[in-house]
């Protein structure tokens, strides 16, 4: 990974901004530029300013449709990579933000290590790159997957988030994590929004 990866937070809570830089500061390769309360704030910042990533909680009490037009605003600012990190653990709050455009969704339950490496995983991914061969090439990519990579991207395909999948196959969640992006690698996605972009509603899972 580049050793100057640069993120910016937004969280209405100043307690969760200030652990966030007191632990990525503790990180090799990680660091905290800036960080804010207000969408508005972190727009502005924007026109001007350049991140690797963008660590938000969108939602902030807010209805779901502004978060969904927050995530569309910060993309039509900046090229960084957003990873939504969210106490909202609904699998509807999950699809809207990856939707909308975010690269990974993580929820506030989940250990700040699952944060960091979700944050390293989406910035090591090349930019989207859609094959041409469409649904053909995603059903030939998925006998590629090991059957412990195909059970965690078919969570993910249900909408299920890293802790929720690891709950639901008893594995640690580094490990769903670590799966579910080496999933997207080889399917030569760079983030869940992109593979769920190739999925239509009828789409069958290859049993072997």
């Amino acid at each position: 990974m580049r050793s100057d990866t640069t993120v910016i937070v937004l969280d209405q809570h100043a307690l969760v901004r200030t652990g966030l830089r007191a632990f990525f500061n503790t990180l090799y390769g990680i660091r905290i530029t800036e960080d804010f309360r207000s969408a508005g704030a972190l727009l502005e910042h924007l026109q001007d300013h350049h991140a690797d990533v963008v660590v938000l909680d969108c939602f902030q009490g807010e209805h779901a449709a502004k978060a969904q037009a927050l995530l569309q605003a910060i993309q039509h600012r900046s090229h960084c990579r957003l990873v939504v990190f969210s106490s909202d653990l609904t699998s509807s709050a999950r699809a809207m933000c990856i939707a909308a455009g975010a690269d990974a969704y993580v929820g506030k339950c989940e250990v700040l290590d699952t944060l960091a490496s979700t944050v390293r995983s989406v910035v090591e991914m090349s930019r989207p790159r859609i094959p041409g061969a469409g649904i053909d090439f995603l059903a030939s990519a998925l006998h590629e997957l090991t059957p412990r990579e195909k059970e965690v991207m078919q969570l993910v395909a249900d909408g299920l988030c890293t802790t929720q999948i690891a709950k639901a196959l008893d594995r640690a969640t580094s490990t769903v994590s670590a799966q579910k992006w080496s999933g997207l690698r080889k399917l030569q996605v760079s983030s869940e929004n992109e593979f769920l972009k190739l999925l239509p509603p009828d789409f069958r899972w290859p049993l072997h």
